[in-house]
C-alpha cells in the first residue's frame, strides 16, 4: 500500500548521497560505455540518491513506479511527451499526489500554497513555484489548493536524434545536486517562464504538423531557462547564509 504524504514526512529520513560521477544506477540495458559515470546513457531509470531509514533500509523498489503510459494512449505519450493542468492531476490521478516515483522528467509551474515532498526532504510552497523532478526521484505532493501546468517527458523524447551521453545529464538540478529542484519565483521571473509552458501546452494541444519538434525545442529552451533559475537560486541562498554569519 503507497504511504500518504503525511505518513512519509513523519518518518525520520537521512540521506547518504555518492559523489557525482558515482551516484547513478546502472540499469538494464545497452551499454555506452560512458567513462565518468556507470549510468546507461539511454536508460535512465533511477538516478536518484540513495535514502535510508534511520532504523531500516527503504527500498527503492517498494516505491511504486507510475509510467507515462498512465497518462493514457495517444500519439503524443507513446513518443514520451504530456502536458496538463495541475488541478487536471489532482482531481482524476489521486495516486500521484501519494508517494511514488517515474522514469521520466516531470517540471511544474505552480501557483499557490502547498508543499512537495522530493526524496524524504519537504519543500512548503507558496506563491508561485518552479518544480523539477527528475528520474528515479521519490515524491509526493499536497496540492489541492494550488493551480499551474506540468510537463512530462520521457530522456528519449527529450534527446531525439542526440548520440548519448543523454542531454539530460546538462541539468543537474534533475537529479538532486547541489543545484535547487524547487524554486519560488519573483515577481519579475514568472512572465518568462509562464510563457515558456504556455507555448508548449498550445502546441501540446494544438497538434499542428511538427508539433513533436516544436515541443522539442521549446523544452530544451525552457530547461536552460530553468538551470538558469535554479543556479541564481542557489546564489542568493548562499549570499543569504553569508550575511547571517
Amino acid at each position: 500500500m503507497p504511504a500518504s504524504y503525511a505518513e512519509a514526512r513523519n518518518m525520520v529520513f537521512r540521506q547518504t548521497r555518492k559523489p557525482s560521477s558515482e551516484g547513478f544506477s546502472a540499469m538494464a540495458g545497452r551499454n555506452f560505455g560512458c567513462e565518468k559515470t556507470s549510468v546507461c546513457c539511454r536508460q535512465i531509470v533511477s538516478i536518484a540518491p540513495t535514502i535510508q531509514d534511520v532504523d531500516m533500509r527503504i527500498s527503492r523498489g517498494s516505491v511504486p513506479l507510475i509510467p507515462l503510459k498512465d497518462f493514457g494512449s495517444s500519439p503524443f505519450v507513446e513518443h514520451g511527451i504530456f502536458v496538463e493542468a495541475l488541478e487536471e492531476c489532482v482531481n482524476l490521478r489521486s495516486k500521484r499526489m501519494e508517494v511514488h516515483r517515474h522514469d521520466y522528467v516531470e517540471l511544474f509551474l505552480l501557483r499557490g500554497k502547498g508543499s512537495v515532498l522530493i526524496d524524504f526532504e519537504n519543500y512548503p510552497l507558496s506563491g508561485r513555484s518552479l518544480v523539477a523532478v527528475g528520474p528515479g526521484r521519490v515524491h509526493a505532493w499536497q496540492a489541492d489548493k494550488m493551480t499551474g501546468l506540468y510537463i512530462a517527458f520521457t530522456q528519449e523524447f527529450f534527446d531525439g536524434a542526440s548520440p548519448p551521453p543523454s542531454v539530460l545529464f546538462d541539468y543537474p538540478f534533475m537529479f538532486g545536486s547541489e543545484l535547487a529542484s524547487v524554486v519560488h519565483l519573483e515577481p519579475k521571473q514568472v512572465a518568462p517562464v509562464r510563457n515558456l509552458f504556455r507555448d508548449i501546452n498550445r502546441e501540446f494541444e494544438n497538434r499542428e504538423k511538427l508539433a513533436l519538434e516544436m515541443i522539442r525545442n521549446q523544452l530544451r529552451a525552457l530547461m536552460i531557462h530553468v538551470a538558469r533559475l535554479c543556479a541564481a537560486t542557489k546564489s542568493r541562498d548562499r549570499h543569504w547564509c553569508e550575511r547571517r554569519q
